[in-house]
């Protein structure tokens, strides 16, 4: 049987609760200040997305056993394979 998510629990549900009355009560009561921090929300949102945000873009990681060396190798490789038939570089032009 799963176990229940953490946020559909009484704890769960009283974090949620109270963080929406917060969220509540700064945006009806604190416009003014919300507005004023705006561009600094959204400095501090450029780092936070490279950490978390990216996803990784799909790119596979090594399989068991391939070291940390051996996965970039295997990219650098792969890199060079593709870059063959997509370059724009002079010395790859015919």
């Amino acid at each position: 049987m799963r176990e229940r998510s953490f946020w559909l629990g009484p704890q769960g549900l009283s974090i949620l609760g109270l963080a929406g009355f917060a969220a509540y009560w700064l945006i009806t009561g604190h416009r003014q200040h919300l507005v004023e921090l705006l561009p600094l929300l959204l400095l501090l949102i450029c780092p936070a997305m490279h950490l978390f945000g990216h996803g990784h873009h799909g790119h596979r990681h090594g399989g068991e056993g391939e070291t940390a060396e051996e996965a970039y190798r295997r990219g650098l490789e792969e890199g060079r394979t593709a870059g063959d038939t997509t370059s724009n570089h002079p010395s790859k032009r015919s």
